[in-house]
């Protein structure tokens, strides 16, 4: 049975939803819908930010890789979208001589944003060496604990959050 307390605040919200024109329900429906949207733009931001940081994590990699002269290997390819259709893009690589066709679906693109037919495109590939991973010994794990490679990491906001 509800205290006193609760029946009177149960009755504001009533008098306040009948001063505006709407009911209780109509108002929980909003909010519920409000909260909804919230939601999915916070999953939208969370899956920005760790797109964004893969790429970043990518980029330093190749930097460091570079750096320390581990990196064996860079080819980049320009082409031209021929065909968008749905959620599929055709491109037309030039490679040497030979033309390249390729596929992608929407979700390998930022944002799912497709490019138009006749947007110029560039792969750019790096192959790089990895360092050796060696077995951890008494000696190596306390003397450089502070100067260890760091993992690549998987996401930056943890899923799924609900509020």
């Amino acid at each position: 049975m509800a205290t006193k307390e609760q029946r009177r605040r149960r009755q504001r919200k009533v008098g306040a939803a009948k001063s505006y024109g709407r009911s209780i329900e109509s108002i929980e429906h909003r909010v519920k819908e409000i909260k909804r949207a919230h939601q999915e733009a916070t999953k939208e931001m969370r899956d920005r930010i760790n797109r964004e940081a893969r790429a970043n994590d990518t980029l330093q990699s190749i930097l460091i890789a570079r750096e320390d002269n581990r990196e064996r290997m860079f080819e980049s390819y320009e082409g031209v979208v021929q065909v968008v259709h749905e959620d599929r893009v055709t491109v037309i690589y030039e490679v040497g001589d030979e033309l390249v066709e390729q596929t992608y679906t929407k979700e390998q693109f930022t944002d799912g944003q497709l490019p138009a037919v006749g947007d110029r495109l560039a792969v750019y590939v790096h192959v790089a060496e990895l360092p050796r991973e060696e077995e951890p010994t008494a000696d190596v794990a306390t003397k450089d604990a502070g100067h260890e490679q760091p993992r690549r990491r998987k996401n930056v906001a943890p899923l799924p959050r609900t509020f």
